[in-house]
């Protein structure tokens, strides 16, 4: 599958970014949106789309860095909003 290496960065950085975190669920539960958003870039949605849908915050910071593509979420005014 062609989305291999990216998922795997992508988990790599949820992996580093739930060693930071209190939640001991807080990893688990992003694996589990990541696998939503990996469904919705095969069904066809762009890679920054499905990231801005699925995540927020600081980890939408992280996956987006991850990925290559563009940041959207800059905290509060600075927020770009959805990707396009």
């Amino acid at each position: 599958m062609i989305l291999s290496p990216m998922r795997m960065r992508l988990e790599h950085a949820i992996a580093q970014w739930d060693q930071r975190q209190r939640n001991p669920n807080a990893g688990a539960i992003a694996l589990m949106r990541l696998d939503d958003a990996i469904a919705e870039i095969v069904a066809g949605k762009s890679v920054p789309q499905a990231l801005y849908d699925n995540f927020n915050d600081r980890l939408l910071t992280v996956l987006e860095q991850a990925a290559g593509v563009s940041v959207t979420y800059g905290g509060g005014t600075h927020d770009k909003g959805r990707p396009l």
